[in-house]
């Protein structure tokens, strides 16, 4: 059977990226929607991993094909989602509710159905799909597989650590009893948030693949967008408090900020509510990190001297990468915190990020990315997710304020005190100085392109990890030496020239610096 569900992934995985192509070579903006509704489709049948990456992409790209994947896909019938209760102590049983209606919101790990305890009260019962971890665990043996290689292979980033850290996040999740204790950490820890509302647990009635908690309604963020501007800023103003506060008060992020996970309500006569929900990714900032990080955006608007590489290194980056650019960090941070610097309304538009990093980095801001940590990925997830609210809610806010008011100046100074911890010894790097403007490789066939990349240029210095399989063989059979171009490169400081040409049975390989 584990056999046949991994040989069934594997189809899966298989169809999805043929689709995937499909999309890509699609002519016609009619051709392109149908491919994506395919897609769709694809992902939300198949649930799990899969479907949680459709949810990402539906949250970036507002394309109506993927918008089912933030509302709920078909549901399973309850005869199939019973089997996870059991009788028992530690288990909730079908004879502790008066009543489950069977019909269900389906999600991407299982299914949530209205229901009603025995003490009369209206909850909302979370049931995993019987098959899921099995699933999951073949998902994750084919997410093994994935190679490190390109930019990824040039700059160092450390694809392990990112699989490592999905596969944590995602174990997790499958066990409703971490969600519980994570769901009731933010229930008590951000109470006081005018506006937001956090579901009831009830731990009595859960366990590792059943969630109870209390039954919440209201609509969804497409029709939040087209209320009345007085209302989107307090919805905006709620989804930043919520995030400053579980980020440097809290410790800890909820990072699944796909809009199925939000309900909005807004009765007459009364402020807007946010409901918040499912909390079963999150993740742990330690005080060390969350002061450090708090402290640089303190220093970058105060205007405040400091050890900018041991404020990183207490947040987790790889300071010998970051070595590379250490000397651009004063310059970075204003970039990074702009938000921040201003005591008036902030427009997200405004915040031109990849362009500030462009101007003073080049190619060379691969070096900040891969010196981040890990874990980063899930915290910008969370960020990013809500920033793409803001954006569409088509507000101004003034951070600053927010932000004030979300900590307190007792959690201000204490981040202004907090003294980092010394700074580990590393060995400081300096770059390949290249004359060279950018590395070329381009596949064609006829006068068909079939690949084109553009590198940073010390990557020729690593070529062996950037070319095709196909164009490798013929380099070696030519003779090619990785030892003795390397050689080269750096006695030309990576000079334009042509590096490999070849032309075989209609297809051509050229690779050059220019």
């Amino acid at each position: 059977m584990r056999l046949f569900r991994n040989f069934k992934q594997f189809v899966y995985t298989f169809n999805l990226i043929r689709s995937t192509m499909k999309l890509r070579k699609a002519s016609s903006e009619e051709d392109k929607q149908i491919v994506r509704l395919k897609i769709s489709e694809q992902l939300a049948r198949n649930g799990g991993l899969a479907m949680k990456v459709g949810q990402v992409v539906a949250n970036y790209k507002k394309d109506p094909a993927f918008q089912q994947l933030l509302k709920g896909i078909p549901q399973r019938k309850f005869s199939e989602m019973k089997k996870q209760f059991a009788s028992g102590e530690d288990h909730p049983n079908l004879g502790d509710y008066e009543f489950i209606d069977e019909k269900a919101r389906a999600a991407s790990l299982g299914q949530v159905h209205k229901a009603k305890l025995k003490t009369g009260e209206v909850v909302a019962v979370k049931i995993q799909y019987p098959e899921m971890r099995k699933t999951i665990d073949a998902e994750l043996k084919l997410a093994g597989l994935v190679p490190m290689m390109g930019p990824a292979k040039k700059w160092q980033i450390d694809l392990n650590s990112y699989k490592r850290v999905l596969i944590k996040d995602l174990k997790s999740e499958l066990d409703y009893r971490n969600e519980a204790q994570k769901q009731q950490q933010f229930l008590e820890g951000l109470a006081d948030i005018e506006g937001l509302i956090i579901p009831k647990v009830y731990p009595e009635y859960s366990s590792d693949r059943v969630l109870t908690q209390s039954w919440e309604e209201g609509v969804f963020f497409d029709e939040v967008v087209n209320w009345d501007k007085k209302d989107r800023i307090m919805v905006a103003r709620t989804l930043l408090m919520a995030l400053w506060k579980s980020m440097f008060v809290l410790g800890e992020v909820h990072t699944d900020p796909h809009l199925g996970n939000y309900f909005f309500n807004k009765k007459e006569g009364e402020k807007p509510t946010v409901t918040l929900l499912d909390f079963g990714s999150t993740i742990t900032v330690s005080e060390s990190e969350r002061m450090a990080l708090l402290k640089l955006i303190l220093a970058t608007r105060e205007k405040i001297d400091l050890n900018y590489m041991q404020c990183f290194a207490a947040m987790g980056f790889d300071l010998p990468k970051l070595s590379y650019i250490e000397h651009e960090l004063p310059m970075i941070c204003p970039v990074l915190f702009k938000p921040f610097l201003t005591n008036t309304s902030f427009n997200v538009d405004d915040w031109k990020v990849t362009r500030g990093f462009e101007v003073i980095l080049g190619d060379r801001k691969w070096w900040f990315r891969s010196s981040g940590s890990a874990d980063l990925y899930l915290l910008m997830r969370s960020f990013q997710g809500v920033m793409l609210q803001l954006k569409d809610l088509d507000v101004q806010l003034p951070w600053w304020g927010i932000m004030s008011k979300a900590l307190g100046e007792e959690v201000l100074q204490k981040a202004r005190d907090y003294e980092l911890p010394p700074t580990p010894a590393y060995e400081k790097k300096e770059p390949v100085r290249a004359i060279s403007k950018v590395l070329r490789v381009i596949m064609t066939e006829g006068e068909k392109e079939l690949m084109s990349l553009n590198f940073p240029p010390d990557a020729a210095l690593d070529l062996e990890e950037l070319m095709p399989e196909s164009a490798l063989e013929e380099m070696y059979a030519a003779g090619w030496k990785m030892e003795d171009l390397r050689e080269q490169l750096l006695e030309t400081q990576l000079a334009p020239m042509v590096i490999f040409e070849s032309e075989t049975d209609g297809k051509a390989h050229k690779v050059w610096l220019e």
